[in-house]
């Protein structure tokens, strides 16, 4: 079966959140140094010859990474902080040749496998999330008498929570910001690695406990409050 490959224009991919270490900017440049004549490689301030310069020169993460390459010329930028210059990462190979699109192709691969799903899925989750709680917020606020401080002073609480989680959500899932890491991958233990355990229960304590005090409320003003 033949293989068609895309049309030899130029060409511009918009590239998702990423999650890149040392070995990831290392094989980037690789491929770059097997494709083109000059490769340079820069952060926000400098230009280096390697990624091992880049590391001992700048902090353990960096807010820009730029690849640039010569004959073909070819281009990759991470945006790895809230930088107006540009809204995100990118691929743009403006040459229209066989080698282009080969290093095209390779570079587009080699991100792309590198996508920061769980970042993405977090954000979205965290979205949805806060929608839900809005529709069982307005659910429980009907059946809370109006007249009751503590039942005002729930639903003022829990809006305000609830508007402020789907904001930073939705305004996280249009920065497109990736991780640029100069530390190796195995030097490396994620903060939900270390803390998932922690972080789940205070969590699932925080909702069961704002459930339960709901719940309270709406028995008490339901059945108790006519007693007394």
């Amino acid at each position: 079966m033949r293989i068609v490959k895309p049309a030899n224009r130029p060409k511009t991919l918009a590239l998702p959140q990423l999650k890149l270490y040392r070995e990831d900017l290392e094989q980037l440049v690789e491929l770059f140094r097997r494709r083109c004549q000059q490769v340079t490689l820069m952060d926000e301030d400098h230009a280096y010859e390697s990624v091992e310069e880049m590391a001992r020169a700048s902090r353990r993460n960096v807010g820009f990474f730029h690849l640039c390459g010569i004959v073909p010329h070819a281009e990759i930028w991470v945006k790895g902080k809230r930088n107006q210059a540009f809204q995100r990462s990118a691929i743009f190979v403006p040459e229209s040749s066989d080698r282009a699109n080969d290093l095209f192709l390779e570079a587009k691969e080699l991100l792309l496998a590198h996508q920061r799903k769980s970042r993405t899925f977090l954000i979205k989750t965290t979205v949805v999330v806060g929608a839900l709680l809005l529709l069982v917020g307005l659910f429980f606020k009907d059946m809370l008498p109006g007249k009751s401080h503590l039942a005002t002073a729930l639903w003022n609480l829990g809006v305000l929570a609830i508007i402020t989680l789907t904001f930073f959500g939705s305004y996280g899932m249009g920065q497109y910001i990736s991780s640029i890491n100069l530390e190796y991958r195995t030097e490396q233990i994620s903060f939900w690695a270390k803390n998932k355990d922690d972080v789940l229960k205070v969590i699932i304590g925080a909702v069961v406990g704002a459930v339960l005090t709901l719940i309270g409320e709406w028995v008490r003003s339901r059945y108790l409050s006519g007693r007394s």
